[in-house]
């Protein structure tokens, strides 16, 4: 038994040191990308087309899975170079073909091979370089490569890229509408200016700065951006969503996932089954659902709805600027609101208590289970809160 386990960790250690190896063996192409597992690639094809009579692009790699890189060009001709693992087989190259003002490149189908780990024998990737300001409309797919580029793009019309395993990568990007679509790869884009719409299955989206509305949704996956200015729809299924700052309208469901939007101003409608939510630093109304999350709003500035069934719900506002009604069920409820508020107060509950920092402007029932009151000289608001059976405490936001 003893020898046996000394074969199996000598094995173990010979492939973690061969899988070392292999990774340390990547080739690098001229562009700087890296291939990995010591996999030799070799320029197979060069085009060049003059960039004057090119307004759009179209490539597609449905047929395999070749990985497309796109870079800043030199001079006045757009250059497309085509890199493989193999060699002699030139019915196996892409196509590159110029279609009225439309260049049009095309993968073609290559013999199915598998090597280890199963990683395909037969192998290549492009890499285009175009000079800037020169498209009106740009189209990419592949099966499962990835989609990456080190320049930016000004697209007078729509800007879509897809794949289905792989990864989308973009620094730049202004269109008048930007699509980007991905099943189990991630997307991120450094800025998008226009109307953005993304998708994609397991993978993660990522947005820094978006100028322009969006729609965004993934499955499994993460959404997280940092700003929008511009209006935005995000769900996503067990993800959670991030939203750092928005200057425009939100609404986001997810069904498991958490969801913060921690900044900017505007109507903010969200909802989770099983998620928390939490915004800080908002100013705009608010709508707020869970089942079983917890909600929390931090220095806020307006008004709006908040609704859990076992979360507890937190509101702390440095200005309320219209009604408040909160519900819970079996959660607590903590609500804090300057001083200088003018509102109309009711608590109702089936067991649960209410303390407020104005106590002595309500009238309680004997069982303390329900108020109902004035505060301020002229309430210009309502304040409802409904529990059935937790505690409701108000106080001032000045409170921690």
């Amino acid at each position: 038994m003893k020898t046996v386990k000394i074969i199996l960790i000598t094995i173990l250690c010979g492939l973690i040191a061969f899988l070392g190896m292999a990774l340390a063996w990547g080739v690098r192409s001229e562009s700087g990308f890296y291939r990995g597992f010591g996999q030799s690639y070799k320029l197979a094809k060069e085009w060049e087309i003059p960039a004057a009579e090119v307004e759009s692009l179209y490539v597609n790699y449905n047929m395999n899975s070749n990985d497309v890189y796109l870079f800043e060009g030199t001079g006045d001709s757009i250059v497309i170079r085509e890199y493989t693992n193999f060699e002699g087989k030139e019915e196996w190259l892409s196509t590159v073909e110029q279609e009225g003002s439309t260049l049009a490149i095309r993968g073609q189908r290559r013999r199915s091979g598998f090597f280890l780990f199963g990683i395909s024998r037969e192998d290549a990737y492009v890499e285009i370089y175009l000079p800037s300001g020169l498209l009106t409309e740009m189209e990419i797919v592949t099966t499962s490569g990835e989609i990456r580029s080190e320049r930016d793009f000004t697209v007078d019309g729509s800007f879509s890229v897809e794949s289905s395993s792989g990864d989308i990568c973009f620094q730049k990007v202004e269109a008048g509408k930007i699509m980007a679509g991905a099943s189990s790869g991630s997307i991120a884009f450094d800025y998008a200016a226009g109307t953005v719409i993304a998708g994609a299955s397991s993978g993660d989206i990522y947005f820094r700065e978006i100028a322009g509305d969006a729609q965004i949704s993934t499955s499994s996956g993460e959404i997280t951006v940092e700003r929008i200015d511009g209006d935005a729809e995000f769900s996503a299924s067990s993800g959670d969503v991030r939203l750092r700052h928005a200057e425009g309208d939100v609404k986001i469901s997810t069904s498991s996932g958490e969801i913060q939007v921690l900044g900017g101003s505007g109507t903010r409608i969200i909802s989770a089954s099983s998620g928390s939510i939490t915004l800080a630093d908002i100013n705009g109304r608010f709508d707020l659902r869970t089942t079983s999350g917890e909600i929390s709003v931090e220095n806020g500035k307006g008004y709006g709805e908040a609704e859990a069934s076992s979360g507890d719900v937190s509101v702390s506002l440095r200005s309320l600027e219209g009604d408040l009604d909160i519900d819970t069920t079996s959660g607590e409820v903590r609500i804090y609101l300057p001083e200088d508020a003018s509102f109309a107060f009711v608590f109702s509950s089936a067991s649960g208590e209410c303390e407020t920092f104005f106590d002595d402007c309500l009238s309680y029932n004997k069982r303390g289970t329900s108020a109902k009151g004035d505060y301020g000289s002229s309430p210009d608001f309502d304040i409802s809160i409904a529990t059935s059976s937790g505690d409701a405490r108000v106080g001032t936001s000045t409170k921690p």
